[in-house]
């Protein structure tokens, strides 16, 4: 509640600054105008401001006016686009100062259905005595974003008063949502006849105690304004403080009183509006309630605080209620609000203002800022010598505030380059994306293939593949929307494919030449053209064959042809003409290969001439010249012709020289011939013969081989060639293959397809189904040490040797499971005999697990105890179970724990926790039947079914739940958690933040089919027309997630139904626990067990905490008639004897 005197007083302006979204969908607008401006009787429109978004707004109207002449009015206006929202009027009672200047301001909530217009203007009573305006400002800010963390009440009526006492001029009355620092203000136009005293508070719950701005001598608001038949002469009336709202119905109402007569004073405009300041993005205040301050002639911090700041812009608020001494006119004072601390550079944002008598009149003003952590200030100032000590001020206050940002507005995305359907020639396209968020988190885009990263700043260069290409650009802001955009594009940087079948290279014995070609573009051909030696293009048709006629000589043909996008390719082709002599080869092709020695080659003549003789050239001796010549039965008539070679391994060049008439050539150009008649060397190392692999594993193919020209190795397992890359040397293929006997064969070629190849029989694959023999030796008994105890165990396995498997141990505790510290999952080095320690005086279990390279597990454990204690030595040592009992073990030395700390733990209304609470036993006693408990506020929430004991030394996690109920109030809870034991109890401190939901989530049904998981839930909030992004994830009962999806959908009720099909992988068997939460609230989860299985196939597993028990009932009264069944079956065979079971209390591990 607010007590008198220990109020915060004096804030008028409000402002908020927030990112823009987009230029349709503001939270905050702004506009000012700075300079002073003069008018006369005209009206003067000083500042405009345009608002282009729908909601419910605040708008806030400061400036600051003067008017020199006392017999004359200034005129201030607040209107919209279509009316007045407040019209004041300002005239000074003494202007012995060359200008007076009064602040005017107030604020109005509207509710704008598109878009609306609002200004600020002024005019003078006379032209003779222009009214002057300066630091004219609007500001907007949306309240609908704030999810009803606000309240306001306004009326234009006018209300007049009936008596001199206190009466409500407005009421609001309101719930609150939640408990918190609340911003009030009030507003109205006020008038009174002349020179009367105008009081106003706003009052808190009708009660006297609770009203601002008040401090010391019951000092009220005080205003006052000269009454007369003008509609114009009423003054603002602005109180605004922050106060700290607790308990759940308030009203507020905005109470006037005046001490002249009660029909002439008259307010309208009447305006109250509460908003949480905890709810805004950013705020920070500093505030000194002085009271009768005197205001030196020098600059002084008022109150000063630094700020460093979330976002780039913020409005600072700065004020405090100021007056002169009684009698005192011509009180001249000046302050401002300050952000660099050099108060001599900004004299000139200080203004005057007078004020008569005795009374507090509020001065507010607000100033934009770009915030890089600096110290702001408000400062103050006198102005007048002779009266400097009669000036005061009280309840100075600087107040910081950013708007809350509610963005649901995704990024504008676009993507300037590549151009959508464009044909590029170039492979290398500028990537541009332009996006607009204020809020911006990250850009990538995709490229078909991969997400890059994207920087807006720097657009990329990327290289596309030819052909059809497809981007896609997203973008998301820091509160999770998302948007992208794509656009496809086709990449063609290469010319047409080219091919020309004739001429070929060679001497022709003819004068017209074919030409004959195939050209093809997928973006469509466009010209083809052709030059000989470079000479004069010939355009063709490119879809027909042509000829063209040349005299003997040696010629290039060079073919064109470009595609419908420009891209131009070209290729080149030499040949001669040679009427008289012409001579080709014709085998061996040029470059061949051969594995055999004796090699035929081929040649064709044509001449009408008688041919003299043909010889072959070469360098079949390391040297070129002249091998063999043939003088008789030549063909010249393009006819075969052939000489006969027998060579040794190596590379070749050869060439045919022909003689006729005066006539010598050769052909065209020399050929290649390249011989290989040597086989690779191939040798398989792994597998052999006959051999067994046992594990149903990938067998390795292990061989080497070698060939100074080896081409490609190749197996055959099944009839069927598997080719691979190979290289000289070893080489390592892996491959699997089902249970059964095989040969494989190994191959290897070399560039003259000399083939060797290596056989390996009668290879085994066979399953290992059988787990190791393991004998486990040690521990065992009772040990005097907790140190070095032994292992020792003897394993073997039918395929692998002992140092092939993996062998490691667990040490529990034997009362109650719990796994001894450090002793976990421990791996033993080669499956070798081992020690280890324990930590204290106890019983435990050793655990043995051994698991060969297949799989298969064998698992053996041995139970042993350790007493470090001496006869005799009054402990007693280990007690035994009592008959009958649970198994109870004691220690006769006192009990301890030591338990972790919790700290603050947030959650909202409806809110199910699992936490986990560790407790270690640090005594000598063996603690039983220990458990959780809550006491305090939340003793209610806690809830915890682990019951276990605790060895000494042990280390136990327990694990309990905090169930918030739905209805609560936002607040701190505090309370304790005990964890208490038959022997000893401790406690420690715990505090729960419970914070507003704005939704809830409740699942509904879950059903398991086949692997997939079919999931249907109700997701509830209050932003409709938003976007909910909800992640839903299952994990299993180690924690170990096995599979994540995301769920986003747009809210367009209250109440929205889903459902989902997630598809799991194989093999998952047992209890599982899916997670359902708002991704921008992944620790804020809704979780629920299931069950997943064959044996559970199409069962509904929703809501398990219920049908799960019924379930676990229902088994449980199964095997109980089972059991009964059985009983009374060995009760008549055994009737003479009677049988007592005893069923020893065992805990065992829980998992969650």
């Amino acid at each position: 509640m607010i007590k008198r005197g220990k109020l915060v007083i004096g804030i008028f302006l409000y402002l908020l600054v927030i990112i823009f979204v987009n230029a349709l969908n503001y939270d905050v607008y702004y506009n000012s105008s700075e300079d002073l401006s003069n008018s006369g009787t005209t009206e003067f429109s000083k500042v405009n401001l345009g608002i282009n978004s729908s909601g419910l707004w605040l708008i806030l109207f400061s400036a600051e006016v003067n008017q020199s002449k006392s017999s004359e009015k200034a005129f201030v206006y607040f209107k919209n686009s279509s009316s007045y929202i407040n019209r004041f009027v300002f005239q000074p009672d003494d202007t012995t100062t060359s200008r007076t200047i009064r602040v005017v301001s107030s604020f109005y909530v509207v509710n704008i259905s598109s878009s609306e217009n609002f200004s600020i203007s002024f005019n003078s009573s006379s032209n003779s005595y222009p009214a002057g305006m300066r630091r004219a400002r609007i500001s907007a800010v949306r309240l609908d974003v704030l999810n009803s963390n606000y309240f306001y009440n306004q009326t234009f009526a006018e209300h007049t008063l009936s008596s001199n006492g206190w009466e409500k001029s407005l009421v609001l009355n309101f719930s609150l949502n939640s408990s918190g620092n609340y911003l009030v203000m009030a507003s109205g136009e006020v008038t009174t006849g002349y020179q009367n005293p105008i009081e106003a508070r706003v009052l808190i719950n009708s009660t006297d105690s609770n009203f601002f701005p008040a401090f010391g001598n019951n000092v009220f608001y005080s205003e006052r304004v000269r009454y007369d038949a003008s509609n114009y002469n009423y003054a603002p009336l602005i109180i605004a403080g922050v106060v700290n709202l607790s308990s759940s119905a308030y009203n507020v109402s905005l109470d006037v009183k005046t001490g002249g007569t009660p029909s002439n004073f008259k307010i309208r405009n009447r305006r109250i509006v509460l908003i949480k300041l905890d709810n805004v993005y950013d705020y920070s205040y500093n505030q000194s309630l002085e009271h009768n301050t005197t205001i030196s002639l020098d600059y002084v911090v008022r109150t000063n605080l630094k700020f460093s700041s979330r976002s780039t812009k913020y409005i600072v608020l700065g004020g405090m209620f100021g007056k002169p001494y009684k009698g005192s006119n011509n009180a001249e004072f000046a302050w401002d609000i300050n952000k660099t601390g050099n108060y001599e550079t900004e004299q000139e944002n200080y203004f005057q203002s007078i004020v008569d008598d005795n009374d507090y009149v509020g001065l507010y003003s607000f100033k934009g800022y770009n915030f890089n952590g600096q110290n702001i200030s408000l400062i103050t100032k006198y102005r007048t010598d002779s009266a400097k000590k009669q000036a005061m001020i009280k309840n100075s206050l600087l107040l910081v505030l950013a708007y809350p940002i509610y963005d649901v507005i995704p990024p504008n995305v676009s993507i300037i380059s590549p151009v959508k359907n464009f044909n590029y020639t170039n492979k290398s396209i500028l990537v541009n994306i332009s996006v607009q968020d204020e809020n911006l988190d990250s850009v990538w885009w995709f490229n078909g293939t991969q997400n890059i990263s994207y920087d807006i700043n720097n657009p990329i260069y990327y290289n596309f593949p030819e052909g059809n290409n497809s981007i896609t650009a997203y973008a998301n802001d820091s509160f999770g929307n998302i948007n992208h955009t794509s656009v496809g594009f086709y990449v063609d940087s290469l010319g047409p494919n080219i091919v020309v079948y004739s001429p070929e290279s060679k001497t022709y014995s003819i004068n017209n030449i074919s030409l004959n070609f195939s050209v093809s573009d997928v973006s469509g051909l466009s010209y083809c053209w052709y030059n000989i030696n470079n000479g004069v293009n010939k355009t063709i048709n490119c879809y027909q064959n042509t000829s063209f006629n040349l005299s003997d000589g040696s010629y290039v043909l060079y073919f064109y042809s470009n595609d419908t996008l420009g891209n131009v390719k070209n290729v080149s082709r030499a040949f001669s003409i040679s009427t008289s002599l012409a001579v080709n080869l014709l085998k061996p092709l040029s470059g061949a290969w051969s594995k055999n020695k004796n090699i035929q080659f081929n040649y064709s003549v044509n001449t009408q001439m008688q041919i003299k003789n043909c010889s072959l050239w070469g360098n079949f001796n390391g040297s070129w010249g002249r091998n063999q010549t043939n003088s008789s039965f030549i063909n010249a008539s393009g006819g075969a012709n052939s000489f006969y070679l027998n060579l040794s391994d190596g590379n070749y060049v050869w060439n045919v020289e022909c003689y006729a008439g005066s006539y010598r050539e050769f052909a065209f150009e020399n050929y290649t011939l390249n011989i290989d008649s040597v086989n690779p060397v191939l040798y398989v190392n792994h597998p052999l013969n006959n051999s067994v692999y046992e594990q149903n594993l990938s067998v390795l193919l292990n061989f080497s081989v070698s060939d100074s020209n080896l081409d490609s190795c190749w197996y055959n397992i099944d009839g069927t060639n598997n080719f691979f890359n190979c290289n000289n040397g070893i080489n390592n293929v892996i491959f699997g293959y089902k249970n059964g006997s095989y040969n494989i064969s190994v191959y290897a070629n070399d560039s003259a397809n000399n083939v060797v190849s290596f056989f390996v029989y009668n290879v085994t694959i066979k399953y290992d189904s059988v787990k190791p023999n393991l004998t486990l030796n040690e521990p065992s008994g009772i040990k005097n040490t907790k140190t070095s105890i032994p292992i020792n165990f003897v394993v073997s396995d039918n395929a692998d040797s002992a140092n092939e498997m993996n062998c490691s141990y667990n040490v529990t505790y034997a009362s109650t499971g719990g796994i001894v510290s450090g002793l976990e999952n421990v791996f033993i080095q080669d499956c070798g005999n081992s020690y280890f320690s324990v930590p204290v005086d106890s019983d435990y279990v050793f655990y043995l697990t051994v698991k060969d390279r297949t799989g298969n597990i064998a698992v053996s454990n041995s139970n042993f105890s350790v007493s470090t204690q001496t006869p005799g030595s009054g402990g007693g040592g280990l007690g035994g179970e009592s008959s009958g009992g649970g198994g109870r073990i004691n220690f006769s030395t006192k009990g301890s724990l030591e338990i972790s700390k919790v700290g603050e733990v947030v959650v909202r209304g409806g809110d199910k926790k699992t936490l986990f609470l560790n407790v270690k036993n640090i005594g000598k006693l063996f603690l039983n039947n220990c458990k959780v408990l809550g006491k305090g506020e939340i003793s209610s929430w806690i809830y915890s079914t682990k019951v276990r004991g605790i060895s000494p030394g042990e280390k136990v996690d327990f694990v309990f739940d905090i169930n918030v109920p739905e209805e609560i109030e936002q607040k701190d809870y505090k309370g304790e958690l005990e964890v208490k034991c038959d022997e000893v109890s401790y406690a420690v401190d715990i505090k729960v933040l419970v914070l507003k939901n704005n939704w809830r989530i409740k699942i509904k049904e879950i059903k398991y089919e086949k692997r997939n998981l079919n999931m249907n839930y109700f997701f509830y909030s209050e932003d409709i027309g938003k976007k909910a992004s909800l992640d839903i994830w299952i994990s299993d009962s180690d924690n170990q997630e096995v599979k994540r999806i995301k769920d986003s959908f747009d809210i367009k009720s209250k109440e929205t139904e889903r459902n989902l099909n997630i598809e799991l992988p194989d093999k998952l068997v047992g209890i599982y626990y899916l997670y359902i939460a708002p991704s921008s609230e992944p620790d804020n989860y809704v979780k629920q067990s299931i069950i997943l299985g064959k044996s559970i196939t199409g069962m509904s597993i929703a809501e398990l905490g219920k049908s799960g028990l019924i379930f676990y009932v229902v088994v449980f009264v199964i095997i109980f008639l089972v059991v009964l069944v059985i009983y009374f079956g060995l009760e008549k065979k055994f009737i003479k004897h009677k049988l007592k079971i005893k069923y020893p209390y065992k805990a065992t591990k829980s998992f969650y």
